[in-house]
């Protein structure tokens, strides 16, 4: 049997008001757009970066994804810990200045091990981000109302999409508005370098930001502690029993993210090599994409977790999950196969929705069956596998496929489509393996909040 944990008796009456909660949403949203915009935008500027300090695919690689991935998901389970204990707002004060000045000392690097270093610094201070964020959501709705707010900020990756690509894009042109501002200034930083230290600069602003929000009471925490924080025991105790839950659920979710993240972090890179876009004109294109694809795949992935639960369907994230996955497998033989390029774009946007779209589902299941208490760490225990498994290995995954496999730079949108088609099977296995567990600790969460 699932482990439940017993109703709540200390927990305080009613929920914050609309206005505060959804002020709460729309501050963390554009807290998180940044931070993946500070993520994202070196997936556009790869190609200056390999010149300039002489990288190869797997050495850029690396930096993009294990650098972030393995310090973002080490120090996200402390941070998520004194996150299910202590304020949150505070933590992302903190965090977003952090991130924000390793992104400026980005722009400084001079060789591999310095970039390095500072992408290092991005993920220790982004790693309370989704965590805090989502730990601060639950508290501010009730379990039937979370699909809809958690949706809305995790189109804040969407969001950074676009500003990435297509912001990105403007900024990195010779003629842009950048290039000017260091004319006049007679400054003579290379382009990718001025980009990494303006985006440094808005964490000054961020932080302010979120010093205006409400630090929410905290429901459904249980009466096994007083000072509302869980022992180690009881944690272990409770993934133990829910082992086979989270493994099939948080896996599959990570393989996804291996595929997504493999394909976001290459595809400017390949509409420049094999289409002779210009880097501009590439963040353009995929701009839209992210925009349109980005929005549809988490707004429809939370709008149909909540007519299958609300339908009954305890099991609703994994159901919805297994459909998104299935339509990334599709979008990636559209794209690969295409021989025209609108077509080939629209195959890498339904890939986009399916799989952004999928990646909505475990962060909203987490809100659903764990503990108050537990959430934030449980969260970061699926970040970490999550950005481990996804954001570490993807885009390796590909650069190791095009360097040592196909051995052509011409071939990377061929090693997108291996690694989609070794990893994305063995997600959906994962997913119809995971239905019935996810069943029962629904079940019984569901009714341990009823009393909270």
């Amino acid at each position: 049997m699932p482990m439940s944990i017993a109703p709540a008796k200390r927990d305080v009456s009613g929920w914050p008001s609309l206005a505060s909660a959804w002020t709460t949403v729309v501050v963390l949203t554009v807290a998180y757009t940044i931070a993946y915009t500070d993520r994202l935008i070196i997936s556009l500027l790869i190609d200056p970066i390999k010149a300039d300090l002489a990288l190869s695919d797997t050495q850029i690689s690396l930096i993009v994804g294990a650098a972030f991935a393995i310090f973002y998901s080490v120090f996200g389970l402390p941070i998520a810990r004194y996150a299910d204990r202590g304020n949150r707002r505070v933590l992302l004060i903190v965090s977003a200045l952090l991130w924000s000045l390793m992104t400026f000392l980005c722009g400084l690097a001079v060789g591999f091990w310095t970039l390095f270093i500072a992408r290092i610094g991005v993920a220790i201070g982004e790693a309370s981000i989704a965590p805090s964020s989502l730990s601060l959501i639950a508290d501010n709705f009730p379990a039937e109302k979370r699909s809809l707010p958690i949706s809305i900020w995790v189109l804040g990756a969407v969001f950074a999409s676009v500003a990435a690509y297509g912001g990105g894009g403007v900024l990195i042109s010779d003629t842009g508005p950048l290039a000017g501002l260091l004319d006049y200034l007679g400054l003579e930083y290379s382009l990718w370098r001025a980009v990494f230290m303006l985006l440094g600069i808005l964490g000054v602003p961020l932080a302010f930001l979120i010093a205006a929000i409400k630090e929410p009471a905290r429901h459904g925490v249980t009466d096994s502690e007083t000072s509302g924080q869980v022992t180690l025991r009881e944690l272990k105790e409770y993934v133990g029993t829910n082992a086979s839950t989270f493994l099939t659920f948080f896996v599959s979710a990570g393989l996804a993210l291996l595929v997504l993240d493999g394909c976001f972090i290459w595809l400017p890179s390949a509409l420049v090599r094999i289409h002779g876009m210009s880097l501009s004109e590439a963040g353009a294109a995929l701009a839209v994409i992210a925009l349109i694809f980005g929005l549809i795949g988490p707004l429809g992935a939370g709008y149909l977790n909540q007519r299958f639960y609300n339908a009954g369907h305890v099991d609703a994230p994994v159901r919805v999950m297994l459909i998104l996955v299935g339509l990334g497998c599709v979008g990636m033989f559209v794209a690969t196969l295409a021989t025209d390029f609108i077509v080939m774009m629209f195959g890498y946007g339904l890939v986009i929705s399916g799989l952004a779209g999928a990646s909505t589902l475990p962060q909203i299941a987490i809100q659903l069956v764990v503990p108050n208490n537990m959430r934030a760490q449980i969260s970061a225990g699926f970040f970490f596998l999550a950005n481990i498994v996804g954001f570490g290995m993807g885009p390796t995954s590909v650069a190791i496929f095009n360097d040592y496999v196909f051995r052509n730079e011409a071939m990377i949108v061929w090693s997108m489509f291996a690694v989609g088609m070794i990893f994305l099977p063995i997600a959906i296995v994962l997913l119809f393996a995971g239905l019935v567990p996810f069943r029962k600790l629904a079940g019984s969460a569901i009714d341990a909040e009823k009393y909270s």
